[in-house]
């Protein structure tokens, strides 16, 4: 008899135990699917970052260098072919790359005035230098000229590296009308002034 009693809840203890399971069955499978959503949702966003991380420009992790070099022997001022007042940029550039190319095709010059772009102008005899392609290493003069919108306000002469991916500045510099004056004076009285398309 006492062990027929022992069988009997050893069987209620087997269902029970059963019952328990299959009862919290549904309640573990929920929660393991929610914990399978949240470490696809996690690392769908880690993935995302990663992509985001990818695409930001490390400050001294990229090559911000130019493959040219321009450097201005003057900045004056004078008269278009239209006998409009122009500033001009007198300067020299170096082909340092591997191929050869033109100053108007491997840097990008600008003059701004009072928050205006200039409009450029064409510079008698410049355009050989400007716009033919010279071989590694060779160095050329550079005549760059645009029309002045007043005679007050100051303008600034910039050059950038159209070829380089960053968009290098290689050159800025913001002159008076007084400074254009008096450098397009003293260029006149130089021996240099004989040799220039001025």
């Amino acid at each position: 008899m006492h062990k027929k009693i022992i069988n009997i809840l050893c069987v209620c203890l087997l269902v029970l135990g059963v019952a328990g399971i299959s009862g919290c069955a549904p309640e573990q499978k929920q929660e393991a699917e929610e914990e399978t959503k949240a470490e696809e949702t996690k690392a769908a966003e880690e993935k995302e970052q990663k992509k985001d991380d990818d695409n930001i420009i490390v400050a001294d992790s990229v090559d911000t260098s130019s493959k040219f070099s321009f450097s201005v022997d003057e900045a004056l001022v004078g008269l278009s072919y239209d006998e409009e007042a122009i500033v001009v940029l007198v300067g020299t550039f170096t082909n340092n790359s591997d191929e050869s190319i033109s100053f108007s095709w491997a840097l990008e010059a600008t003059a701004m005035q009072n928050g205006y772009t200039l409009p450029a102008t064409y510079i008698s005899g410049s355009g050989d230098y400007n716009y033919n392609e010279i071989a590694p290493g060779s160095t050329i003069p550079i005549f760059i000229g645009w029309k002045i919108a007043d005679s007050q306000n100051d303008i600034t002469l910039t050059v950038i590296d159209s070829q380089h991916y960053a968009k290098v500045e290689i050159y800025s510099q913001t002159f008076t009308i007084d400074e254009l004056i008096k450098n397009t004076e003293n260029y006149q009285d130089s021996d240099d002034a004989i040799d220039k398309p001025l």
